[in-house]
């Protein structure tokens, strides 16, 4: 560095500067990633030491048979939510659909059934025993959300999570949501990489693709938060008529969009209003009092 009269220029002083920045951050970033690395491993062990110990049986004294879900008394308010069910029941293998206006607490419901309030009054059972919520029932039970998170990885990480399973059988559930033909049209099938946020995914595949995620565990009950709401109605259709084929496995899924051929296709409409069930049964049954036609094939609930 040249001093002129003993003195340095702003512009020699501003590059000195930037110079010695760019060899001080990288030690910054180190010590902010060891750090980050430290707490995520004090959580790693909290969370570890919490399933190692809490591995109580999802049914006491009793194991699963008809995986018949109970829920009774249920009371529960968050802010301006509420959920009230004094009863009721889904059976194994049936299709239910939660339907009800905006805020009626149709995804409160179902964060119940996830565990999500942990005090809540009420009581859940299943095959009439209390549900603890562990991870055997969470190895029961999938979700599938309205929105999808995707990684920056391959189809088959984002259907496994990085769990091992067998690569014929993960293309045999691509086959059974319908990615079949996808999956064999690409170069790397299913070595083919998800770009991040799914970009180069399309609506109907993602939602797929969210429940071959959901299956590959092979859960008993699968939970559906809308997640037909931003797709158009042949897809919606396409997705929805998936679901309802699943075979053996119970389908509790909310939706807002009422269409008349999908609706009759479920063992059972629940509706909700401020947090409360104001009517269930066929969709046939519920056409004589909340619900009225829309034009075409669509209804409305009833105000």
């Amino acid at each position: 560095i040249e001093l002129k009269n003993g003195r340095m220029s702003f512009g020699v002083a501003s590059s000195l500067m930037m110079n010695i920045a760019t060899f001080v951050d990288p030690f910054a970033e180190i010590t902010y990633c060891i750090n980050a690395l430290h707490t995520a491993s004090t959580l790693k062990d909290r969370f570890l030491h919490f399933v190692n110990n809490h591995q109580t049986p999802l049914i006491k004294q009793k194991a699963t048979s008809g995986n018949q879900i109970t829920m009774e008394h249920i009371d529960y308010q968050i802010g301006t939510y509420q959920l009230k069910i004094e009863e009721l029941i889904f059976e194994k293998g049936k299709k239910y659909v939660i339907v009800g206006k905006s805020g009626s607490g149709k995804t409160t419901f179902i964060k119940a059934l996830m565990g999500y309030y942990m005090d809540m009054d009420g009581r859940m059972e299943l095959d009439g025993q209390e549900i603890s919520f562990s991870p055997a029932w969470y190895a029961m039970v999938s979700m599938v959300y309205q929105g999808t998170v995707f990684l920056n990885d391959t189809i088959y990480n984002n259907i496994t999570l990085y769990k091992t399973y067998d690569r014929k059988a993960v293309e045999k559930l691509m086959e059974k949501v319908n990615l079949g033909n996808m999956i064999n049209h690409l170069v790397n099938g299913l070595d083919t990489v998800i770009e991040e946020n799914g970009k180069n995914v399309s609506g109907g595949e993602g939602q797929r693709l969210a429940i071959a995620r959901a299956l590959i565990k092979n859960p008993q009950i699968i939970l559906v938060d809308e997640a037909t709401s931003a797709l158009d109605p042949s897809l919606t259709s396409e997705i929805e008529h998936l679901l309802l084929g699943l075979e053996g496995k119970t389908v509790i899924s909310i939706t807002h969009k009422l269409d008349l051929d999908i609706l009759r296709q479920y063992d059972e409409v629940i509706v909700f209003e401020n947090g409360t069930i104001v009517k269930h049964g066929t969709c046939d049954e519920l056409l004589k009092g909340y619900y009225k036609m829309s034009g075409g094939k669509t209804i409305n609930l009833i105000s």
